[in-house]
C-alpha cells in the first residue's frame, strides 16, 4: 500500500523497489502480498533474480482453505497442510499475514529448521503471551465493547472498516489519532460517516495535532470532538456510551500503545 511516501516513492513499484532492498544475496524470499499488482511482482522477482534469491509468492500457494471468527475472538483457519489451526489474532487482515507466515516456515524447514506442528499451531494460538505483541484487533472490554488496532495505512484501515461493517452495534465511537506523515486525507475518506468521532494526538512529536484532525475530519464529512490525549478521549467515549455500543481506538500505533498505558 501506499506508506511512508516521502521516503519510499510515489507508486507502488517505487515503493516496492525500495522493500526489495531487504533481500539478501541467495537467501530465499517470501512475499505476503502483491494484490494483484504485476509490476509490483516484477520489481521483486528482478530483485531476487539479481541476488540469486529463490521466490515465493504466499498468495499463489492458497494455503489457506477457509477460515471464521473462533469463540475466543481469534480467527480459525482450514489449511492445506496443517488442519484446522487456531489463531489468537482475530483482525481480518490475518488472514493473508496466516498465509505469509506458513509461507515462511515452509522455507525455514526447507533450510533445515525443525518446526513441528505443534510449534506452529501453539505459535498462532499463543502470540500475544509468547511475544508480547497487543494491538492487533485486541479486546479491551466487554460491555461497551471496546477494540483496538494499530492499522495505519490506508490498507490497514480499509481491512478495519470492512471488519466493523460485518458487526452489529447501536453506535460507533472512534476515539481516532494519526501521525503527520501518513496520508490523513485518504484514510478520512474511507471512515464511516454515521459515526460518534474523538479525535486526540498520542504522546509523540510526529503525531497531528487533534484540532488539526477534526478540521481536515470536517472536510471529509465526519464530525466529532477534539481531545488532547488518548485517556480523555477514550474516558469520554465511554462515558457516552450505550453499553450496545462499539467503542473503537486506532488511526496509530503510537495512538494504541497511549490507550494500552493508560489502562493497564
Amino acid at each position: 500500500s501506499f506508506d511512508h511516501v516521502q521516503f519510499l516513492g510515489h507508486t507502488l513499484a517505487d515503493i516496492a523497489k525500495e522493500k526489495a532492498g531487504i533481500i539478501k544475496p541467495n537467501t530465499p524470499v517470501v512475499i505476503g502480498e502483491v494484490n494483484g499488482h504485476q509490476e509490483v511482482k516484477d520489481v521483486f522477482m528482478h530483485k531476487a533474480l539479481e541476488t540469486n534469491s529463490r521466490i515465493t509468492f504466499s498468495e499463489e500457494k492458497e494455503e489457506i482453505i477457509s477460515h471464521e471468527i473462533n469463540p475466543l475472538g481469534g480467527r480459525d483457519y482450514i489449511t492445506k497442510n496443517h488442519g484446522r489451526i487456531q489463531a489468537q489474532l482475530g483482525g481480518l487482515c490475518q488472514e493473508k499475514n496466516t498465509a505469509t507466515i506458513l509461507s515462511a516456515v515452509e522455507e525455514l524447514t526447507h533450510l533445515g529448521f525443525r518446526i513441528s506442528e505443534e510449534n506452529i499451531h501453539k505459535g498462532f494460538s499463543c502470540v500475544t503471551e509468547e511475544t508480547g505483541l497487543n494491538g492487533r484487533w485486541q479486546k479491551l472490554s466487554e460491555i461497551p465493547l471496546t477494540i483496538c488496532d494499530t492499522g495505519h495505512n490506508v490498507a490497514g484501515i480499509e481491512y478495519i472498516v470492512k471488519q466493523l461493517e460485518g458487526m452489529k452495534y447501536k453506535t460507533l465511537r472512534m476515539v481516532i489519532g494519526m501521525v503527520n506523515d501518513k496520508d490523513v486525507s485518504t484514510v478520512l475518506s474511507i471512515l464511516p460517516k454515521e459515526t460518534e468521532y474523538y479525535f486526540t494526538q498520542a504522546s509523540v512529536k510526529r503525531a497531528l495535532p487533534a484540532n488539526e484532525l477534526k478540521e481536515k475530519a470536517k472536510e471529509a464529512g465526519l464530525k466529532g470532538e477534539d481531545f488532547q490525549d488518548v485517556r480523555t478521549a477514550y474516558l469520554t467515549a465511554k462515558e457516552e456510551a450505550h453499553p450496545d455500543d462499539l467503542i473503537f481506538v486506532g488511526g496509530s500505533s503510537f495512538i494504541v500503545a497511549d490507550m494500552l498505558n493508560s489502562i493497564i
